[in-house]
């Protein structure tokens, strides 16, 4: 059997307006704001006084970034609601968060300009954890997933070099360039 090497991590972001007010946001929330039957459907009802229809966008269903985030929000079997505005690139999730002062979106954090900002999630015990490098490779922070490289022969040795290589500092520096989270 093949062995599994982590070289890096893919982070899905929650990306919102920097108008809004909101910091943070958890999973039940995101549940009620982007599931099939979810209530989430005014800022409110997460940021005091911010009292705007919330405004939703995601990936199209032929996305790995879709499939993600529906199994790591909305559970097995979860569905979306209705109303989603769905669109087939990362950078068109941002570009209508940055035009939408009540927009939120989900996708790669690699995606993140200065017209969006990403919230934090927040988990058991109240505390919000934001998607930095070391929330991240902990896994605080809840949306990412692991870059594998997968090793089926063992004694080859250009394959043993190009593992050391992708783990070294010159191999992670091609996987921060690419928008990933790095190992170390």
């Amino acid at each position: 059997p093949p062995f599994e090497h982590i070289i890096g991590y893919d982070v899905v972001a929650i990306y919102a307006h920097p108008d809004n007010p909101a910091k943070a946001i958890s999973l039940e929330q995101l549940r009620s704001i982007y599931g099939e039957g979810g209530e989430g459907s005014n800022w409110s009802g997460i940021v005091e006084g911010f009292d705007k229809g919330v405004e939703r966008v995601g990936r199209s269903r032929s996305s790995g970034t879709y499939a993600f985030f529906r199994k790591a929000v909305l559970g097995a079997g979860g569905e979306f609601g209705v109303g989603i505005a769905t669109v087939p690139g990362s950078t068109a999730v941002v570009d209508f968060v940055a035009s939408n002062p009540a927009g939120i979106g989900y996708s790669g954090i690699g995606y993140k300009n200065e017209k969006v900002k990403c919230l934090a999630i927040t988990g058991a015990g109240g505390k919000a954890f934001a998607p930095t490098q070391e929330n991240i490779r902990s896994g605080a922070y809840p949306l990412r997933r692991p870059l594998y490289v997968y090793q089926g022969d063992v004694d080859n040795p250009e394959i043993l070099r190009f593992l050391k290589w992708i783990k070294s500092p010159a191999g992670q520096k091609i996987v921060a360039a690419q928008g990933f989270t790095t190992i170390r």
